[in-house]
C-alpha cells in the first residue's frame, strides 16, 4: 500500500522536474486543505435533489405549453417476440416473415407488435423537456458564475497566463467552489445518464463525462485550476444555448428552435473548435512541454484534452446533421445528438422504407376493417396445431402469443 501512495503521489509524475510538494500551494484562501476535494461528493448529492426538484417544475411548465401528458401504451409481453426485441428493435423483413410463420399470424401483425413495443420504449416528451430544463438552468447559472469568478483574473484574457509562474498558484475560493460544484456536477451525471432519457452516443457521452472529471481531478492535484476553469467556462456556454433550443423544439416554438440552434451551432465553432484546440490546447502543448518536458502528467493532460477535441469533431458532425434537417424541414428535425427517441423515429422512417411501410399504409393497417388475424372456421380464433413436428408445449405456447396479438390488436 506503501509502494502505491509512492507511485500515485510521485514528484516525478506531478511535477515539473526541481519542484516537490512543497512548492506547491494546494490550500483555498481561506481554509481547507487538498483534501477538501471531497466536498464535490456533498455537492453531487445537492445538485441530484435539486435536479428532482427543478425537473419537477419543468415537467408542469411543460404542460402548461401544451405538451400532451404521456399516455402508455401496455404491449402483450410475447416470449419469442421479446426474445427478438432485446437483440433488435428494427428486425429484417424475412424475420418477420418467419416468426410470422412460427406464431401462425400475419406479418403486418408482428409488424405492429414491434412499432408498438418500441412506442412503449420511449421517454415522453415532457421528461425529455424537463431534463432540458433542468440542463439549461444548471449550464446558464455555472457560465455567469464563472464569468463572475475568472472576470477580475489576468489568466482569463491572457491563456499563456495559466501557466507562467507555476506552480506558487493559490486557489481562489470562488474558483474553489467554482470547481467542486462543477466536479459535483459531472460525477452525478455519471450515474444519472443511466436512468435519465437514453442516447444514441450514449457511450461518447459517457466517455466525455469520465474524461471531464478526470482532468478536472488531474488539473486540481497539480494545481492547474487556472486553466481548467477556463475550460469548463468555455463548455457551459454553448451547452446553455442547445438545452434552450430543445425547449423551444419540444413545445413546438420552431421559429425561436431555429434561432437559439443557430446561436449554439455559432458558439460551438468559435469555442470548441477554434479557442479549445487553437488556444487552450495549442497553450499546454508548447508553454506546457516548456514547464515540464516529457513528465507524465504532460502527456496525461494533453491526452484528456484531445480526447475532449475528439468528441467535440464528433457531435459537431451530428449537429451539422440537425442543421440539415432544419434547412429542409424545421419541422421534421430531429435531435439526432441525444434523445434516442428521436432518432428511432429516424430510423424507424428509414427501416419502413426499405420494406415499403409508409405511414400511409401503416395507417391502413391500423385502421382497416379487414381482420389482420385471419378468423377462419378451422382456427375460431385458435391457431391450429402444424403439421411440422413439434411439441404439445411448443403448439401451446405459439397458440398463447397469437392470442395475445389478437388480444392486442382489438384493444387497439
Amino acid at each position: 500500500m506503501n509502494l502505491f501512495g509512492r507511485i500515485l503521489w510521485s514528484e516525478y509524475f506531478w511535477l515539473p522536474e526541481n519542484f516537490t510538494w512543497n512548492n506547491v500551494t494546494v490550500y483555498t484562501e481561506d481554509h481547507g486543505t487538498f483534501m477538501a476535494v471531497w466536498d464535490c461528493l456533498y455537492a453531487a448529492f445537492f445538485l441530484s435533489v435539486l435536479r428532482l426538484s427543478i425537473s419537477s417544475f419543468f415537467v408542469h411548465v411543460g404542460l402548461s405549453f401544451g405538451i400532451k401528458k404521456p399516455t402508455t401504451k401496455i404491449v402483450n409481453d410475447i416470449p419469442i417476440l421479446d426474445a427478438i426485441f432485446r437483440k433488435t428493435r428494427y428486425p429484417e423483413k424475412e424475420r418477420l416473415k418467419e416468426l410470422g410463420k412460427i406464431l401462425k399470424v400475419d406479418e403486418r401483425m408482428i409488424e405492429i407488435w414491434f412499432k408498438n413495443k418500441r412506442s412503449q420504449c420511449k421517454y415522453p416528451v415532457v421528461v425529455k423537456f424537463s431534463e432540458s430544463g433542468w440542463k439549461f438552468c444548471f449550464y446558464t447559472t455555472m457560465f455567469c458564475y464563472g464569468i463572475y469568478a475568472l472576470h477580475d483574473k489576468e489568466y482569463f484574457y491572457d491563456i499563456r497566463q495559466t501557466l507562467l509562474g507555476y506552480p506558487a498558484f493559490r486557489i481562489p475560493r470562488e474558483i474553489y467552489w467554482y470547481y467542486m460544484v462543477e466536479l459535483g456536477y459531472y460525477v452525478s451525471e455519471m450515474g444519472w445518464i443511466f436512468y435519465g432519457v437514453r442516447r444514441t452516443d450514449f457511450r461518447v457521452l459517457l466517455l466525455h463525462h469520465i474524461a471531464t472529471v478526470g482532468l478536472m481531478l488531474f488539473s486540481y492535484v497539480a494545481n492547474h485550476h487556472r486553466i481548467g476553469a477556463i475550460v469548463l467556462v468555455v463548455h457551459d456556454i454553448a451547452d446553455c444555448w442547445m438545452e434552450s433550443a430543445k425547449m423551444f423544439k419540444y413545445v413546438k416554438k420552431h421559429r425561436m428552435a431555429e434561432i437559439f440552434f443557430g446561436v449554439f451551432m455559432l458558439i460551438w465553432v468559435v469555442t470548441r473548435l477554434t479557442y479549445f484546440p487553437f488556444w487552450i490546447i495549442q497553450t499546454v502543448l508548447t508553454t506546457g512541454f516548456e514547464l515540464y518536458g516529457p513528465r507524465p502528467v504532460y502527456f496525461i493532460f494533453v491526452g484528456l484534452l484531445s480526447t475532449l477535441q475528439v468528441m467535440h469533431v464528433f457531435w459537431f458532425y451530428l449537429i451539422c446533421q440537425i442543421a440539415l434537417q432544419v434547412k429542409t424541414d424545421s419541422k421534421k428535425a430531429k435531435d439526432c445528438r441525444s434523445d434516442s427517441e428521436s432518432s428511432e423515429e429516424c430510423m424507424e422512417t428509414e427501416h419502413n422504407l426499405k420494406m415499403g411501410v409508409t405511414k400511409s399504409s401503416w395507417a391502413e393497417v391500423v385502421n382497416s376493417s379487414t381482420p389482420i388475424v385471419n378468423h377462419s372456421k378451422e382456427s375460431n380464433g385458435v391457431v391450429p396445431h402444424s403439421n411440422e413436428p413439434s411439441t404439445d408445449c411448443v403448439n401451446q405456447r405459439h397458440i398463447t402469443a397469437s392470442t395475445g396479438l389478437q388480444t392486442h390488436m382489438n384493444g387497439k
